[in-house]
């Protein structure tokens, strides 16, 4: 039994999706959405009946993937809640936190490890570090027994929801694009980014759930690119024009333009995944679909404009 938190964010639809998809027991709650925790047994016979509100504390996973975009203090607000009715009901069972490695400091020309120094630079960063530090506090607390795992991802990137607004840089520069605005990328266009298709890092997290041994720590690794060669791709299949921005986005998510690439090594210890999506590939196959929904209406205008004779609108 899976209990997803956070359905309505990015990683927790997708999440949702990817464990409904291998007919897995999945319980899902949106941020604001009240958990419920209240204990009660569940008859074997009646586990094809269970009703939506069933306890979730009897769940053997939760997976919480709560968005940092709502705000610092809501967001600590909304996970201390949690662990704290977690840990009040005994909670007895394996949580998955979804983080990111971005709030990670990696020495030059050195690979994000699970070891590498944490320096938030930004309360996006900082929540997700402080979030992992409570998910600590939980599993070591003595109530219950909950066993943390923290999977850190780098750059996210895709959708299989039709969801509006999604985060990530390769996400935003092809939104860009798709607006007719210019590609623009962070000063230090040869830093380098890690990327990990939504398909793939729900994958990978299911995978590392469902295996022998769940590492507490580990990364979900990626594709790397270097941030000019993300926003070269993303222009020349859109179409836009490519510019740098320079500094002056200091509120930006990707102001820091520092290495972001991350070791694989305790990812392969424990799973042998490989990755559906290439950068290129997904890149491709949405010109080709663009392309095709383009064809598509011109065709729909041609029938309604020669609608009145067919042999006419077949050539």
């Amino acid at each position: 039994m899976f209990t997803v938190v956070g359905t309505d964010t990015y990683l927790g639809a997708h999440m949702e999706k990817h464990l409904r998809s291998k007919f897995q027991l999945v319980y899902g709650y949106s941020q604001n959405e009240e958990i419920a925790v209240d204990i009660r047994e569940i008859p074997v016979n009646e586990i094809n009946k269970l009703p939506k509100n069933i306890p979730s504390v009897k769940s053997d996973w939760f997976v919480v993937c709560i968005d940092p975009g709502i705000g610092f203090e809501k967001y600590i607000e909304k996970l201390k809640r949690l662990f704290d009715d977690l840990a009040a009901q005994g909670f007895i069972g394996d949580i998955c936190f979804l983080s990111s490695a971005a709030l990670c400091m990696p020495d030059i020309g050195q690979k994000i490890t699970e070891d590498t120094i944490v320096y938030s630079r930004n309360e996006h960063d900082l929540a997700f570090a402080v979030g992992e530090q409570l998910l600590t506090v939980l599993g070591c607390s003595g109530k219950g027994y909950a066993v943390p795992h923290i999977m850190r991802i780098g750059v996210p990137y895709g959708d299989e929801i039709g969801m509006e607004k999604l985060p990530g840089l390769v996400n935003r520069l092809v939104a860009d694009a798709q607006d007719q605005s210019a590609v623009q990328i962070p000063l230090g266009r040869e830093a380098k980014r890690s990327l990990t298709h939504i398909s793939d890092i729900c994958e990978s997290v299911i995978g590392l759930m469902c295996s022998e041994y769940c590492p507490p720590l580990v990364n979900i690794p990626g594709e790397t690119k270097s941030i000019g060669d993300i926003g070269r791709a993303i222009s020349e299949s859109c179409q836009a024009v490519f510019k740098e921005s320079g500094l002056s986005r200091y509120d930006d998510l990707d102001f820091y333009t520092g290495d972001q690439e991350l070791s694989d090594d305790i990812f392969k210890e424990h799973l042998k995944y490989n990755r559906r999506y290439s950068f290129e590939k997904w890149l491709g196959e949405r010109r080709y679909l663009r392309q095709l929904i383009q064809v598509n209406a011109l065709h729909s205008i041609s029938r309604q404009n020669l609608g009145a004779c067919p042999d006419q609108a077949m050539l």
